[in-house]
């Protein structure tokens, strides 16, 4: 915007006044700019970002003079000649380009290119809980998975489960394990835009207990003295994950690594008559425990 000062002549306002009064000044304003505009995206949090199909934007502009008119371009074809923008943004994932001409009553124009991003993909999976191929056991479990998205996520159903949409994150589910073996949870995750689609992950359901035996120890009722070896044969279809030796139903040692073995010092228990245990837990901590040998000295 200009500003112009247009004086009168000093010697003539002296003249008409007959005074030596200062020359006065008359302030004149003249618009040169365009409007100032701004654009209102429907998602105020996710500027630039727009849903697929029909969506609209709205220009909001400025001016001294008044704003007149609008028009809109995308990708360089004229949409539309109204304050907002209703257009069919289509189906696919892609970047465009707007550009908003506004002019004002003294007929200024200023025109606004900006780059939009058509969202038309469903959330994708960041991580899970538990993890992909954990082992499980029990009956009825709870998940949780992070999402990401190019705009913001609408919410979480776990189809394994019961039919309830998580829409706050993190999104969380129930399901029940199925039978021995691996499982495929399915997670049905939607955004703003209606986008939606599946994400998976798949746990193992193992509620069988491990096999487990006396390898080598002295027999229930026998007289033992010193120091008495213990080997334990324990098997699992997902692995052993650790055997305990238990004296007197307290757990004394432990051993994660087999061939599972114990030394154990009768010494300490005098003339009194004690009882050997052996516990293991696999990978999924199921536990089984052997029945107990009576040891005396």
């Amino acid at each position: 915007m200009d500003i112009r000062r247009v004086a009168a002549a000093a010697a003539l306002i002296t003249s008409l006044l007959g005074t030596s009064a200062a020359p006065a000044f008359a302030d004149e304003t003249v618009d040169s700019q365009g409007p100032v505009v701004s654009v209102l995206w429907p998602l105020a949090t996710v500027p630039n970002v727009i849903g697929k199909g029909f969506q609209s934007i709205t220009a909001d502009a400025t001016d001294p003079s008044g704003v007149d008119r609008y028009t809109w371009f995308v990708d360089g074809a004229q949409r539309s000649q109204e304050q907002y923008l209703h257009y069919d943004f289509g189906a696919r994932q892609r970047t465009t380009t707007i550009e908003v001409w506004a002019w004002d009553l003294a007929g200024n124009h200023s025109v606004t290119t900006f780059p939009v991003t058509v969202d038309a993909e469903a959330p994708k999976a960041t991580a899970f809980s538990p993890a992909s191929s954990t082992l499980l056991r029990g009956q009825l479990r709870t998940a949780t998975v992070a999402l990401k998205d190019r705009s913001v996520v609408g919410g979480a159903l776990l189809v394994s489960g019961p039919n309830v949409t998580d829409t706050v994150a993190p999104f969380t589910g129930r399901f029940p394990l199925g039978a021995e073996g691996p499982q495929t949870l399915r997670w049905y995750v939607t955004d703003v835009w209606g986008n939606a689609g599946y994400v998976t992950q798949t746990v193992t359901s193992d509620n069988r207990t491990p096999t487990l035996k006396f390898a080598s120890a002295p027999a229930n009722g026998a007289k033992v003295k010193d120091s008495v070896v213990i080997k334990a044969a324990a098997t699992d279809r997902y692995g052993i994950a650790k055997v305990q030796l238990l004296v007197n139903g307290r757990v004394l040692a432990a051993d994660s690594t087999a061939p599972y073995s114990f030394t154990l010092n009768t010494r300490k228990y005098g003339k009194q008559k004690f009882k050997i245990q052996l516990r293991a837990y696999d990978k999924a901590g199921n536990a089984t425990t052997t029945a107990a040998r009576t040891w005396h000295r």
